[in-house]
């Protein structure tokens, strides 16, 4: 299966997609603890808290929304949150190939 070997193509540099997708991470993380914060009405510990179960997926349902625009900010947040995790994962996991072929 040749078209799996991303190591050997010139044009991709995984170290710096690593670099550029947990700073998207990351910053996703601060968009949806401001959110939050303002949405809610929570503190900063509460809306990151919130905002990363939210992000991985977790929800272990001490938390929610409560008011129709915050429910609607979870939704969109959680249904591009969730690619931008896994693409996190995803560039992690392949990078670690990487690094286990050399």
């Amino acid at each position: 299966m040749k078209f799996f070997k991303l190591e050997n193509h010139p044009k991709i540099n995984l170290k710096l997609d690593l670099i550029i997708i947990f700073l998207f991470l990351n910053l996703w993380i601060i968009v949806g603890s401001v959110g939050y914060y303002y949405l809610e009405n929570w503190n900063a510990v509460d809306s990151f808290y919130f905002a990363v179960i939210t992000l991985t997926t977790v929800g272990y349902g001490e938390m929610y929304p409560t008011n129709d625009a915050s429910k609607i900010f979870t939704a969109i947040y959680s249904m591009t949150g969730v690619f931008v995790f896994l693409s996190a994962v995803a560039v992690a996991g392949a990078h670690l190939m990487q690094k286990i072929k050399r």
